[in-house]
């Protein structure tokens, strides 16, 4: 997961990650970025409004929504 896609650890642990035969999903804001060029799956959001406040439940829907996506990717790349 990165916000811009270019983190140098994150680049480095998808590598590795795809080196050694693991299906990697990057989470990014951006779809042209060197994560997104790399992983197997891409899931983009959007950076539009500013994270919400502390203690605030606004991100829960979207992270139990990412939840979903992902064991729907990992159970796909299982058949």
């Amino acid at each position: 997961m990165s916000s811009r896609g270019h983190t140098v650890e994150t680049k480095d642990f998808l590598a590795i990650a795809r080196e050694t035969g693991a299906y990697t999903i990057a989470i990014t804001t951006r779809v042209d970025c060197p994560i997104a060029r790399t992983a197997d799956e891409v899931v983009l959001f959007t950076s539009a409004e500013a994270w919400p406040q502390a203690g605030s439940a606004m991100h829960v829907p979207p992270l139990v929504l990412l939840s979903e996506y992902l064991c729907q990717c990992l159970q796909m790349a299982e058949v």
